[in-house]
């Protein structure tokens, strides 16, 4: 499965769940074998001309973004995005970046009165 199509699953459970406690949150930065998650999603990939130096590429760049915004996130979204991206047991840098931007985007929203959450 590709990863923006796990993001928008993902995404979805982040909205509607409680998450975590924050005292569960991983404040130190995730480490995954993107390496691996990219060889294992290869067969997903077919026809779409990603290769496993692109999907590698891809991974390194979202890590490094992420590790420098890490402490900007709260931690009870960033506890939520990891459950989320371990889900499969196929973790991803770049479903952990659109999960915790979605977070984000929607607590902006919710924050300035263009959205709510809501669990129904």
């Amino acid at each position: 499965m590709h990863a923006w199509m796990r993001v928008f699953a993902l995404l979805s459970t982040v909205a509607l769940s409680d998450g975590l406690p924050a005292s569960y949150a991983a404040d130190v930065f995730p480490e995954f074998d993107y390496v691996g998650t990219c060889k294992t999603d290869q067969p997903d990939s077919a026809g779409t001309g990603e290769t496993l130096g692109k999907c590698t590429d891809e991974e390194r760049r979202a890590k490094q973004q992420l590790a420098r915004v890490w402490s900007q996130f709260p931690p009870d979204e960033k506890t939520q995005c990891i459950k989320e991206t371990n889900i499969d047991g196929v973790p991803s840098y770049v479903e952990l970046q659109i999960c915790l931007q979605m977070a984000s985007d929607m607590r902006a929203r919710v924050r300035n009165g263009q959205g709510h959450l809501s669990t129904e």
